[in-house]
C-alpha cells in the first residue's frame, strides 16, 4: 500500500503498544537502520547520510541507538525473545569492528535470541574486509547481502559506485569459506548505460558465483523525492521497453540456471529458506522485502526506521539531528503512525497474497474475514475484468490466479486493490516499469 502516515501526537501511543508485547505470543523481529555511507550513489532511493570513515558520526549515532533501546526496554518488561535481526542502511558495514561488537553486545543484554534466530546484514563490498566478514560470522550473522547493482564499468561510473568484479568474487569466496547460511546479491535494472549486452555479462558473472538469493530491483527514478538523482543523465536511461527486456532476460537466465522465482523480484536456489517458505505457505513481504515468516511485531530502531506492532505502524524521525536530539532528551524518536482499519487489513492480505503467491483463494478470504470476496471488492470488478481481458489474470468463482504475463506486471494488478493509491492520483510515485 502507498504510505499514508499521520503525525504522532499522542506520546503514550508507542509505549502503550510496546507494553502489549509483554503478553504477546507472536514472534518479534528487529530492524536497525545504519544510515551512513562513505560515498553517494546517484541511483540510491534509501535514507542515507554521507560521512567519511574517520567521522565520529557513527559513534554518536551508536550511542543514540543504545539510548533508544534503553527507552524501549522498560516497556517490554524484561528480555523479550527475538527471532530475526536485520541491519540495513545505508551501509551497516560502515561501522567499525569495535562498534559492531558493541552493538551486538547491547542487543544481547536487552533481548534473548530464539533457537531459530536469523541474523542478517547488508554490506557495501567496497567497505567489506576479510576481518569484518569473519567478525560477522563470529558474532552470529548467518545471512549476508551484497549490493552489486551492476558489474559494468560504464554503468558503475554513471551511478558513482565503482566496485570491480574481482573484489566481489574474493568477498564471495571468503563468505563461502566462513559458511554463511545464505549469501544474497542485490541487482538493479534500468540504470544509465545498461544494455542487454552489458547486463547479460553481469548476469553471467552472478550465475558464475551462484549466490543463494538474488534480488532484482527496478531502478526508481524519483528526483523530486531524491534530489541527488538529478545527477543521473536521463538520456542514458534505457527506455521502458528496453528496461522491461532487461528484466525478462535476467529472469529467464536465472530460471535456466536453476533459480526459483520468489514473488515479483527475488530468485533463490531450491534449498534456500525463501523457497521453503514459499512452498510451506509462510512467505511474507514487508518493508524490507520478502522474508521467511509473518512477524506480527517488529521494532524499528534508528533514524527513519519503520516498526509494526499489532495492526499499527510507527516510523522514527527522518532527520538525524532530530532523531539524536529526541533521544538525548529521553524521548522516543517516533514521528509518524499508521493504524490499520479493518479495510486496510483486508486489502493488505489481498496484496500480500498476490505479491507472494500470485493468487487469491476466495474461500480462504471468506474464512479469514467472513465476507464474500466478490461482494467486498465490487468496486474493483472493472479492474479485475480489464486485467482478465489483458491476460494478466484468470478469475472465477473460487480464485484469482495471476498468469505468467501478469507476474511481470504484478504491481499494476495490486494497484487495483490499493485504495490509497487510487485516492492519491495526483501524487507522484515511481513507474511500474
Amino acid at each position: 500500500m502507498v504510505p499514508a502516515w499521520d503525525l504522532l501526537t499522542d506520546t503514550e501511543r508507542y509505549p502503550t503498544e510496546i507494553s502489549k508485547l509483554r503478553t504477546s505470543d507472536h514472534s518479534l523481529a528487529l530492524y536497525i537502520h545504519i544510515p551512513f555511507c562513505h560515498s553517494l550513489c546517484y541511483y540510491c532511493g534509501c535514507h542515507t547520510v554521507i560521512r567519511t570513515l574517520a567521522s565520529p558520526a557513527s559513534e554518536v549515532y551508536l550511542s543514540s541507538i543504545f539510548k533508544e533501546i534503553d527507552c524501549i526496554h522498560p516497556y517490554l518488561g524484561g528480555k523479550k525473545s527475538i527471532t530475526q535481526l536485520h541491519l540495513g542502511g545505508g551501509s551497516p558495514n560502515f561501522l567499525t569492528e569495535t562498534q559492531i561488537k558493541k552493538l551486538i553486545e547491547k542487543l544481547n543484554s536487552a533481548f534473548s535470541l530464539a533457537p531459530s534466530f536469523e541474523m542478517a546484514i547488508e554490506c557495501d563490498p567496497r567497505l567489506a574486509t576479510s576481518s569484518k566478514l569473519a567478525l560477522f560470522k563470529q558474532l552470529g550473522f548467518n545471512r549476508i547481502s551484497f549490493g552489486i547493482q551492476d558489474f559494468d564499468p560504464n554503468v558503475q561510473k554513471a551511478i558513482h559506485r565503482i566496485q570491480p568484479f574481482t573484489l566481489v568474487e574474493t568477498l564471495y569466496q571468503e563468505c563461502r569459506t566462513l559458511a554463511f547460511d545464505s549469501i544474497n546479491f542485490d541487482l538493479v535494472y534500468g540504470l544509465p548505460h545498461q544494455s542487454q549486452t552489458s547486463f547479460a555479462k553481469t548476469i553471467e558473472r552472478v550465475i558464475q558465483l551462484k549466490p543463494d538469493r538474488i534480488a532484482l530491483f527496478s531502478y526508481a527514478h524519483v528526483p523530486w523525492m531524491k534530489k541527488h538523482q538529478k545527477l543521473i543523465d536521463t538520456h542514458a536511461l534505457p527506455s521502458p521497453y528496453e528496461k522491461l527486456n532487461l528484466f525478462l532476460f535476467a529472469r529467464q537466465a536465472f530460471f535456466d540456471a536453476g533459480y526459483e522465482p520468489i514473488g515479483m523480484d527475488h530468485f533463490a536456489l531450491p534449498n534456500d529458506a525463501l523457497v521453503k517458505a514459499y512452498k510451506g505457505g509462510y512467505l511474507h513481504r514487508n518493508c524490507m522485502g520478502y522474508t521467511t515468516g509473518t512477524f506480527k511485531n517488529y521494532l524499528g530502531l534508528g533514524v527513519s526506521s519503520i516498526g509494526s506492532l499489532g495492526n499499527t505502524y510507527f516510523q522514527n524521525h527522518h532527520h538525524l539531528k532530530t532523531y539524536t536530539q529526541k533521544l538525548s532528551e529521553g524521548i522516543l524518536p517516533v514521528e509518524r503512525v499508521k493504524s490499520l482499519t479493518q479495510d486496510d487489513i483486508i486489502r493488505q492480505w489481498v496484496i500480500q497474497q498476490l505479491m507472494c503467491y500470485f493468487s487469491i483463494d476466495k474461500k480462504e478470504f471468506y474464512k479469514n474475514f467472513k465476507v464474500n470476496f466478490d461482494d467486498y471488492f465490487r468496486e474493483a470488478h472493472p479492474h479485475i475484468e480489464a486485467s482478465s481481458q489483458q491476460n494478466l489474470i484468470t478469475s472465477d468463482g473460487s480464485q484469482i490466479k495471476v498468469s505468467e504475463l501478469g507476474k511481470i506486471f504484478i504491481r499494476n494488478i495490486c494497484a487495483g486493490f490499493d485504495i490509497y493509491l487510487q485516492k492519491n492520483q495526483s501524487g507522484k510515485y515511481s513507474k511500474a516499469i
